[in-house]
């Protein structure tokens, strides 16, 4: 095998090497073994030697002393005992990871310890025919041959040939069925705040190839737009591929990474990923006839720009009103191969992208990754998404579609976000332009509370973004002669309104009202805090630098509302959620979310609220107006609503649609017709601030005139019809929700994917479907699984500890690290302050009993 064709069999990420036979080779084949083996590790390669009677004379004989950063292990003997090997030698693996190896025999315990570091059996080579069979493994001959397969491998890693992809159901994206665009939004590859859309590498910035910073914007007012940075995925190439060729770009959830795979006629391969453990690295290899160096950055049209060489490094920059982005990549080509790394760095308003004390920033982090290697650098990027799918497990058997939806949905959650300093979370994440980057409630309702549930210190650094802007918001507030804060809805750099005023139409132009009439987000924001608090347990949040945003957004409210003359209390002139209506009064929604606002500042008090300024909360909070009606059981979403035109959908084209566009926005104005979730919102986000028996009698009246013309809509409906004891029909909407940007339904994924219908659909699974919520009492657990779930499974982090959930047929089991309060049901009642005990304890019960 010649290790210099770049396309010969790809490299594996782990060895699982048979020591029967070992024992017994030629002196001089023995003394290769061990430099062999540390070879391997060195590249990042996983290495476990299974057989032999004595660790001590398994070690002797191998005499390696692997310096990492892959591991190597040795798993001897009937137990077996499980020993990682260093530069001082072997101490045994100890711990629950060691005890494991009882159970599951040395094959099993290895292939678990390597799922660990997120390789799974396609990525193995198996040496020796002593192990039996793995499933998906690449099998080689042991005993004499054992040192030739090693050598050959070895040979293949440091010739740079392209590494093995393990194509497993499940976690693979191939996006069929839809335009270039959306295609490129959904393969986007996001880390720390960088996101890299996902054209092929012979499509330049021109034809939708692009790399967004989180935060950096150019323009101003209305206009501020995300900075398009340098593109570090651009090739040169003579290889042309011809339509239908059978080339396949994919996206690997599980090791968070893009292949590009030709077709039969040959073409280029390639594998690019943001590396997840490297904040702003990103890493591409190549190979394929036609390959030449070029430029390793292409500089985005009509956008302010720097670029040139230094150092034997190429930088590049661009430059906006608000920050710019630097980016230095090194690259090396031989024989048909490129391997390509870049560091990108994002800079404030006030420094200079071009200057060279952020060239030299980005160089030092360049430096770092170039010094671990490519393979290393993999390796380390399987091993931290194996970490990040633990904390967010899902699972559902019996349902493919939907699991990998999900999954994807919390790739694009989890690459929306890094975990230091702040986040601005925009409706299209960075996988697009569209909303121009722009941050709406959509974060802080829809993206924040799934990032709390699975990665806390991302949902902190969103929560930082709104904090760094309270300014803004308390001088937009003053500016209206009240107090308090609020916040705009929409906001970009520094937190100002930036809604548009208008909006084009083929006929005449249309205002945009959002800006000055929706002003729920200012309870939203402060549900989001609380949110966070409630699934990390960090009280200190609320009780230091995050209480502003309860309690300003409650004197803003006390500002904002006015009395009548029978001591109701009223909100006027707002729009809703539904946003079909505008200037309404006593919108159900607002009015529930200032509600809850007030009463969650009145409890949370301090010393910066005086008593009577408590008082006041509270007494406004009973006060406000909810429509509420006792003899229907329904909510009135807003004053009036009930006296405009009924309507019915049945003679219309399936939901969802946009029916202020088929019918025009008079019609809908006039008439009872819904957008998205309105009322049946306020029943996601606070139920129990809501009476008793209300949501279903609101289902029944709401969700027929619903047309769920925003993508927000399928999976909050979903989230509370099964909480209602309606599965079924949650499912339907639930897998409305899961192809919003899979099939492109809206036609619209070409901008960017649909980051809050992703959280809204977690949401549904694990509130709705799995009643995983966290309450005062302990994490409730109160699963509605639909008949075509067998089983269904979901991992969050509560309160510090990693929890798996799952519920078979009437069974939920739940499985911590630490000790936590669980609740069961609905009622607190049931099973208050019920705990589970000790590491690693299970707790199950039978729904059915309890309920």
């Amino acid at each position: 095998m010649d290790a210099d064709d770049p396309l010969v069999e790809g490299t594996s990420g782990a060895v699982l090497l048979a020591w029967e036979g070992l024992a017994a080779l030629a002196s001089r084949d023995a003394r290769r073994l061990g430099p062999l083996v540390e070879g391997l590790c060195a590249q990042g390669v996983e290495v476990v030697v299974v057989g032999g009677r004595e660790t001590d004379a398994v070690d002797r004989s191998l005499g390696a002393r692997p310096g990492g950063p892959g591991h190597l292990h040795l798993c001897v003997g009937a137990g077996p005992r499980v020993d990682r090997v260093t530069a001082e030698g072997p101490r045994p693996v100890r711990g629950p990871v060691g005890r494991s190896a009882r159970g599951l025999g040395a094959v099993g315990w290895a292939l678990a310890y390597l799922a660990t570091r997120g390789i799974g059996p396609g990525l193995v080579l198996q040496i020796g025919d002593d192990l039996g069979p793995v499933d998906g493994a690449q099998r080689a001959q042991g005993g004499a041959s054992a040192v030739a397969a090693l050598d050959a491998e070895l040979r293949r890693h440091r010739a740079g040939v392209m590494p093995r992809l393990d194509e497993q159901p499940g976690w693979t994206v191939c996006p069929e069925g839809v335009g270039r665009r959306a295609r490129q939004s959904l393969l986007t590859l996001g880390a720390a705040g960088f996101g890299t859309r996902g054209a092929s590498g012979e499509e330049g910035p021109s034809a939708g190839a692009g790399v967004l910073a989180a935060g950096v914007y150019d323009g101003s007012g209305a206009e501020e737009h995300l900075l398009p940075g340098p593109v570090w995925t651009t090739l040169d190439t003579t290889a042309v591929t011809e339509p239908g060729s059978g080339d396949r770009t994919l996206l690997d959830l599980r090791s968070g990474v893009l292949w590009r795979l030709p077709g039969p006629g040959g073409g280029v391969a390639s594998l690019r990923f943001a590396a997840a453990a490297r904040p702003g690295v990103v890493v591409l290899r190549a190979a394929g006839p036609g390959l030449r160096g070029g430029s390793p950055l292409t500089l985005p049209e009509d956008v302010p720009s720097s670029s040139g060489r230094q150092s034997g490094q190429w930088w590049a920059a661009t430059r906006g009103v608000g920050g710019g982005i630097t980016a230095v990549a090194d690259q090396r080509v031989r024989r048909g191969r490129v391997e390509r790394s870049a560091a990108y760095l994002a800079l404030p308003p006030s420094a200079d992208p071009c200057a060279a004390d952020a060239r030299a920033a980005a160089a030092r982090t360049l430096r770092e990754a170039r010094g671990a290697g490519f393979g290393p650098l993999l390796a380390e990027q399987r091993e931290r998404w194996a970490r990040q799918w633990a904390d967010c497990h899902v699972a559902i058997p019996d349902d493919p579609e939907s699991e990998l939806a999900l999954r994807l949905a919390l790739f694009h959650l989890l690459g929306s976000a890094g975990e230091n300093g702040e986040a601005a979370v925009g409706a299209r994440g960075l996988s697009g332009p569209g909303y121009r980057g722009h941050v709406f409630w959509d974060a802080d309702v829809f993206v924040l509370p799934a990032l709390a549930a699975v990665r806390p210190r991302s949902a902190r650094v969103m929560l930082e973004y709104r904090l760094r802007r309270l300014g803004a918001a308390r001088a937009r507030a003053a500016s209206e002669g009240r107090a308090g804060a609020r916040f705009p809805w929409e906001s970009g750099r520094d937190g100002t309104e930036i809604t548009p005023s208008w909006a084009a139409d083929p006929v005449r132009p249309v205002a945009i009202l959002t800006g000055d009439q929706e002003l729920h987000i200012v309870a939203d924001i402060a549900w989001a805090a609380c949110r966070y608090t409630a699934w990390t347990g960090d009280q200190a949040f609320l009780a230091g630098r995050g209480r502003p945003l309860v309690v300003e957004a409650a004197r803003y409210w006390t500002a904002h509302a006015h009395w009548d003359g029978s001591g109701r209390a009223h909100i006027e002139g707002v729009i809703g959620p539904d946003e079909y209506h505008t200037g309404v009064n006593d919108n159900a929604f607002t009015n529930v979310m200032a509600r809850w606002n007030l009463r969650a500042a009145a409890a949370l008090g301090g010393t910066r609220a005086s008593a009577d300024e408590r008082a006041e909360w509270s007494r406004l909070a009973e006060a406000l107006v909810d429509g509420y009606d006792p003899a229907t059981g329904t909510h009135e979403q807003f004053r009036g609503f009930g006296d405009l035109e009924p309507f019915s959908f049945g003679d219309l084209a399936g939901r969802p649609f946009a029916a202020d566009v088929l019918l025009g926005p008079e019609v809908v104005a006039r008439a009872q017709i819904v957008k998205q979730a309105d009322v049946i919102m306020a029943h996601h986000l606070v139920p129990d601030d809501l009476p008793e028996g209300s949501l279903a009698a609101d289902l029944d009246r709401y969700l027929p005139i619903t047309s769920h013309g925003s993508s927000l809509s399928p999976g909050v409906h979903a989230s509370v019809l099964a909480r209602a004891g309606r599965p079924q029909d949650a499912l339907r909407l639930f897998r409305v929700g899961a192809r919003i940007d899979l099939d492109d339904l809206a036609r619209t994924t070409g901008a960017g994917v649909h980051l809050a219908a992703m959280g809204g659909l977690w949401q549904a699974y694990a509130q709705g479907f799995l009643g995983v919520v966290p309450t005062p009492d302990g994490l409730r657990v109160d699963p509605h699984l639909p008949d075509e779930w067998g089983r269904a499974e979901l991992g969050v982090r509560y309160c510090g500890a990693r929890v798996r959930v799952s519920v078979d047929g009437g069974t939920a089991t739940v499985v911590a690290d630490r000790a936590i309060p669980v609740v069961v049901g609905e009622s607190t009642r049931v099973s208050r302050g019920l705990a589970l005990r000790g590491v690693g304890s299970t707790w199950s019960i039978d729904k059915e009993m309890c309920l």
